[in-house]
């Protein structure tokens, strides 16, 4: 069994949380934060909501494109990203899904076989990435 860090990544890797990818870009000191936890065995897996694709402001191609070249930056710099999912819905669209509901980390799970108990959730919004970490926890604690 796998551990892990999920991050969240607009508000918590760049950016300000409110922007998009359009905009997006690494605080300086998100790059070496993943190097890190590569280096003490963490996979680095992001975890966001992306619901600007299905308001149509920006397509799921050119979102994963977006990640392919932040992916290839950290890489220049010699971290890794383990795996990226996104939510591409809004609320209203009923998902299971959309932080902070556990779907995103729950495919994680199964797809890097992680063991909840020894990963992190780390992000920028009590409202969202905190329920989700106590969304993890409940599974743990019960499953």
């Amino acid at each position: 069994m796998n551990k892990a860090v999920l991050l969240d990544l607009q508000g918590t890797l760049g950016g300000s949380g409110l922007d998009d990818m359009r905009t997006f870009s690494f605080y300086p000191f998100s790059i070496p934060a993943i190097k890190i936890f590569n280096e003490m065995g963490y996979l680095v897996i992001i975890i966001t909501n992306q619901s600007h694709i299905s308001k149509g402001e920006f397509t799921y191609s050119f979102f994963e494109d977006r990640m392919e070249e932040l992916k290839q930056k950290v890489s220049q710099y010699g971290g890794k990203i383990d795996g990226v999912y996104y939510c591409p819905h809004t609320r209203e669209d009923k998902c299971d899904c959309i932080k902070p509901l556990p779907g995103m980390v729950f495919r994680a799970k199964k797809d890097f076989k992680l063991k909840l108990s020894k990963c992190y959730v780390i992000g920028d919004s009590g409202g969202w990435d905190i329920v989700l970490s106590h969304q993890v926890r409940s599974e743990i604690n019960t499953g």
